[in-house]
C-alpha cells in the first residue's frame, strides 16, 4: 500500500519536475495531499508558477506526511478528523509551518508549536469557479436540507434535524426540500445496523409521511453545479445542522447566490461566515442522542433562529456582497500568500490550488 502511495506521488510529475496529471490539475479537492501549488509573483507577468509548497488536506500519520510532503509545507484542514477532539498532539510533522483552520476553535498547545491562521477552502467559493448566476424562477421551497440518510448524517451532516419537519410544517406551515447525498447501498445497510439503525428508520418514517416535503435523491450522489444553483436559488434559506464538519462548503455556496444559512452553532467550523443580514446561529444537538433527549430544548432554539431570519428582510445583494467583502477565491489567495511570505520569505502576491490556474492569467 505504501508503495502504491509513493508511485502516485511520482507519477503526478515527469522527469523535468512539471506536473503531468491531468486530474491533479483538475481538482486538489478529494485528495489528501498536494505536491505543490500555484502561484502568481509580485511584478511579474506571464502565467502562474508552480510553488513548491506541499498542502496536507486529510489526516496523514506522520510517517507518511514526512516521505510523501516537500521540506516546505502547510495544512489546509478539511477534514473533521484533524480537529482538537481528535488530537491530543498536534498530528502534523515538523515540515508543516503553517495551519490554515476551518475550525471555531483550536487547541492552545496546538497554537504554541505551528502557527495558526484562520482559511479554509469554504472561503475559496467564488462565482468565478462556482455557478452563482441569477436564476429567475419563482421560489419553490421555504428551506432547503442537504444531508446524508446514513451513519454519516448522523455523525456529521446533521440528519437528525429532519426530526422536526412535522413541527416546523405545523408552526411555520413551510414546504421544505431534502437533499440526500447517501448512496442507496448505504441507507440500507445503516438502516439494518444495531446502534443507529432505529434513529434512521425512526427519521425515513418521518420523511416518507411529510406531506410538505420534497425528497431528493441525485445520481451518482452529486449534483452539477447548474443544478445546484438552481436548487438553492429556488429555496428561501439552507438549514445547515451539521456537527462534526470542517466549514462544508454548501454554507458559501448559498451565501454566494444570497440564501441566507441558519446553522447549528456547534458545527467544528463555519460559524464565522454568520452575520446578521445572512442568516442566524441556533443551538443544535451533537448528535442524535442529545435531540431524542432533549426535544423540546433544540426545537425552540431552531425555532427562535427560523424566526430572526424570516422576520427581517432578505435582500440578495447584501449577502452576497457580505461575504466577497471578507472571502472568495481572489482575497483568499492574497491572504494564504501573504502568510507563505512571512513563513518562508517569498514574495508573491497570491497562492492557489493547480484546478483555479486559469483564473489568475494575466
Amino acid at each position: 500500500m505504501q508503495k502504491n502511495i509513493r508511485d502516485k506521488a511520482k507519477n503526478i510529475r515527469n522527469k523535468a519536475g512539471i506536473i503531468t496529471d491531468q486530474k491533479f490539475l483538475r481538482s486538489a479537492f478529494g485528495r489528501k495531499y498536494l505536491p505543490y501549488i500555484f502561484a502568481r509573483l509580485k511584478g511579474r507577468k506571464g502565467p502562474p508558477l508552480g510553488l513548491s509548497v506541499g498542502v496536507l488536506r486529510k489526516h496523514m500519520s506522520i510517517s507518511d506526511q514526512m516521505r510523501l510532503l516537500p521540506k516546505n509545507s502547510i495544512v489546509i484542514a478539511s477534514y473533521f478528523t484533524l480537529h482538537e477532539s481528535r488530537n491530543e498532539k498536534l498530528p502534523y510533522c515538523k515540515k508543516i509551518k503553517l495551519v490554515c483552520s476551518p475550525f471555531n476553535h483550536n487547541s492552545k498547545s496546538h497554537k504554541k508549536k505551528v502557527k495558526h491562521i484562520s482559511l479554509c477552502e469554504s472561503d475559496m467559493v467564488d462565482q468565478c469557479w462556482v455557478n452563482a448566476r441569477k436564476y429567475k424562477g419563482r421560489k419553490k421551497y421555504d428551506m432547503l436540507i442537504i444531508t446524508e440518510m446514513s451513519k454519516k448524517g448522523l455523525r456529521c451532516k446533521g440528519v437528525q434535524m429532519l426530526k422536526f419537519l412535522p413541527d416546523i410544517e405545523k408552526e411555520f406551515g413551510f414546504k421544505v426540500c431534502i437533499m440526500d447525498m447517501a448512496k442507496k447501498s448505504l441507507r440500507k445497510r445503516d438502516r439494518a445496523s444495531p446502534s443507529l439503525g432505529e434513529y434512521l428508520r425512526d427519521i425515513a418514517s418521518i420523511v416518507k409521511h411529510h406531506k410538505k416535503r420534497k425528497l431528493m435523491r441525485p445520481l451518482p450522489n452529486i449534483l452539477n453545479q447548474k443544478q445546484m444553483n438552481v436548487l438553492m436559488q429556488s429555496s428561501r434559506c439552507l438549514l445547515c445542522g451539521n456537527t462534526q464538519d470542517a466549514s462544508p462548503k454548501t454554507i458559501t455556496e448559498a451565501l454566494i447566490r444570497g440564501i441566507p444559512v441558519i446553522l447549528n452553532k456547534n458545527i467544528f467550523g463555519g460559524r464565522k461566515y454568520i452575520k446578521e443580514n445572512n442568516g442566524a446561529l441556533f443551538d443544535g444537538p451533537n448528535n442524535v442522542e442529545q435531540l431524542y433527549e432533549n426535544y423540546d430544548f433544540y426545537k425552540e432554539n431552531l425555532f427562535n433562529a427560523i424566526e430572526k431570519v424570516f422576520s427581517n428582510p432578505i435582500v440578495r445583494e447584501d449577502i452576497i456582497h457580505g461575504y466577497y467583502d471578507n472571502w472568495g477565491l481572489k482575497k483568499t489567495s492574497e491572504k494564504l500568500a501573504y502568510y507563505i511570505n512571512k513563513a518562508w520569505g517569498a514574495k508573491i502576491e497570491s497562492a492557489f490550488y493547480p484546478q483555479f490556474k486559469s483564473h489568475f492569467k494575466k
